[in-house]
This record gives C-alpha cells, sequence and structure tokens, in this order.
C-alpha cells in the first residue's frame, strides 16, 4: 500500500515479518496454510480494527475486496477466469493449539495499531497494508499460480465468515428493530 508513510510502516513490520517468516517456516501451519491465513487475517479485521456499527463493518468488508482485487491485479491478472480459486474452500477450524500460537504474534501487530493509527481512515488503510503484506509475505513468493490463486481465495472466504460471524447478525438486529425490506416468502 503506497499511501501508507514509511514511518507508519516501520512501526507494524517488525511484528509482522516475525508473523510471516513464522507461518512459512512453521511446517504444521503450511499443512493448512488457508485455514491459518483466513484465521489471521480475520483475527488481524476483529483485533486491530474492532468495528462496531454498520458503517465500520462495511468499511471492512471494503479493506477484504480491495485487498483481494489488489493482491489479483498483482499476481495473476484481472483478465484470469474465476474457475480455478473457486475450487478451494477454507477449512473452517483450525485447532485451537494453532490459535494460541498465532495469537501471540498477532495481538503485537493490533496493539501496534491500535495504539499508533487514531484516524479510521488511516486505520482502514493500516489493517489493508497488514493483510498484503501477509499475504505477500506467505504467497508471493511462489512460482505455482494455483498458490496466487488459493490466496485469493483465502480473501474471498474471509469476507464471506466475516460477513456471516458480523454483518449477518447486524442485520437480523436491525430487521427485528424496524422490519424487513424483503418480502416474507
Amino acid at each position: 500500500m503506497p499511501y501508507i508513510d514509511t514511518d507508519r510502516r516501520q512501526l507494524i513490520d517488525a511484528p509482522l515479518n516475525d508473523l510471516i517468516e513464522w507461518v512459512k517456516w512453521n511446517l504444521l501451519l503450511m499443512e493448512h496454510r488457508m485455514g491459518v491465513s483466513a484465521y489471521i487475517i480475520l483475527k488481524i479485521l476483529t483485533d486491530a480494527y474492532a468495528p462496531k456499527n454498520y458503517s465500520e463493518y462495511n468499511e471492512v468488508m471494503g479493506i477484504l475486496e480491495c485487498a483481494r482485487q489488489e493482491y489479483k491485479r498483482r499476481t495473476v491478472g484481472i483478465d484470469k477466469t474465476q474457475k480455478i480459486y473457486d475450487r478451494f474452500a477454507i477449512y473452517p477450524d483450525v485447532d485451537i493449539s494453532l490459535r494460541d500460537l498465532v495469537d501471540v504474534r498477532i495481538e503485537s501487530i493490533a496493539r501496534k495499531i491500535n495504539h499508533n493509527i487514531s484516524l479510521v481512515e488511516k486505520k482502514c488503510g493500516v489493517v489493508n497494508y497488514v493483510i498484503t503484506r501477509f499475504l505477500v509475505g506467505v504467497y508471493g513468493d511462489v512460482v505455482d499460480p494455483t498458490d496466487h490463486y488459493e490466496a485469493l481465495s483465502v480473501l474471498k472466504e474471509c469476507k464471506r465468515e466475516y460477513y456471516r460471524k458480523y454483518v449477518a447478525p447486524y442485520e437480523d438486529e436491525a430487521i427485528e428493530r424496524n422490519g424487513d425490506v424483503y418480502p416474507i416468502a
């Protein structure tokens, strides 16, 4: 993310590089690279960004889509078909012992973001930067294009999971309060 200045990058890069290297060299995590990557991205979004209202939920969905589109543009190109990466599926549950190992590193990154970034507009960009750097760090040096499609699938599934866990319940509460827009089937 070229719009994140180097001073802000330096605050985040050390713990982020530690996380990337740790994931890349931990064979157990690499066996579950998609699930672990999705877990890490969702954990970064909920710990570092921590949206509280519908507008902020939409910002998170936008962060994920922007990160996905830019990763796609830079790695596989816009014109590639969706068929290849649609065949990948995220493992819905990452073993709790793996989560504990990953969480320590994510919490360090989230603290850096939360204590140093005050404006929401800046925080969106910084969280996008962290997600993008993580994916480039874990998937960026591979030659096989299916690895890049796997990374795109991770972002796509993160978006779906985030919507399911955070946005949909918010929508349900709003429907309960204000009535439904959709006709009853």
